[in-house]
């Protein structure tokens, strides 16, 4: 069985997600770790899935590669739910989740995993806004945002936080459970959700610094309703309110389908 699944969730990014394939195959390629790679497609409408098929046959990449459609459009957190009800069914130890458009460096996985290897397998959290991250195409703005909502986090859990939520995180899976993950927001702030719970329940983790990029991405996501939203992620949090998901209830609700190798259904919990 592997012990490593990395999980890409990805959206209207094709061209974007064919650089990052590329690069991720030239990072895994470095090191020695029994690994599986699941594209999951949130019902983009610019061909990405049919792109990263026909490169990954086309190509000399040997990632081992399932990619796979949503039974339809579940939002960022819901497809990082897929992605943890998937790794847990097969039992994998840890679960990379790494945004399919190649904001995040896959060259820094290899880095996170031996950091991660060295302090017993804690999950690792990316940073992009760590003394040693490195952060391009990113606006004054935006990163004075980030900052201020990371203190505001920081102060409401006494720890401190350096991100919220990037594009890379590393999860040991012994110490999460499908609950915790079911309870967290479908949409884009999933991430601070979790992060949240993992406080909860005393998870251990760490920061580590990563390379972000922002070069020819769109973002589906508008900066004041992502500040907004997770203020309210916080606030929910502290008066123990769930989140509002757009989609409730058990794994059941969270379906793919299997569109690379092999047509079939995604193996996900009961």
């Amino acid at each position: 069985m592997e012990t490593l699944s990395i999980a890409i969730p990805c959206f209207n990014c094709r061209n974007q997600l064919l650089r990052m394939l590329v690069e991720l195959d030239k990072a895994m390629s470095s090191i020695a770790v029994d690994y599986h790679v699941l594209i999951l497609d949130n019902g983009s409408s610019d061909g990405t899935p049919e792109a990263a098929r026909d490169l990954l046959e086309k190509l000399p990449i040997g990632l081992r590669t399932t990619i796979a459609k949503n039974d339809r459009n579940f939002g960022l957190g819901g497809s990082q739910k897929i992605a943890f009800i998937h790794a847990l069914s097969r039992k994998f130890e840890h679960l990379i989740i790494l945004h399919g458009d190649h904001q995040a460096d896959p060259h820094d996985i290899p880095r996170l995993l031996i950091e991660s290897q060295s302090a017993g397998g804690v999950t690792i959290l990316g940073s992009r806004f760590q003394d040693r991250s490195l952060l391009k195409g990113y606006s004054r703005i935006r990163t004075l945002g980030n900052l201020a909502l990371n203190a505001l986090y920081s102060v409401s859990v006494r720890r401190v936080i350096s991100d919220l939520g990037s594009g890379l995180n590393l999860f040991r899976l012994r110490d999460f459970n499908i609950d915790q993950v079911l309870e967290c927001d479908s949409g884009f702030t999933f991430n601070m959700d979790l992060l949240l719970r993992i406080h909860s329940s005393r998870i251990p983790y760490l920061y580590r610094p990563i390379h972000w990029s922002t070069t020819d991405q769109i973002s589906n996501a508008r900066a004041i309703r992502v500040g907004f939203k997770t203020l309210e992620s916080l606030v929910r949090w502290s008066f123990k309110i769930k989140p509002a998901s757009p989609i409730k209830g058990t794994s059941h609700n969270y379906s793919a389908k299997i569109f690379y190798p092999k047509p079939g259904v995604l193996t996900l919990l009961g």
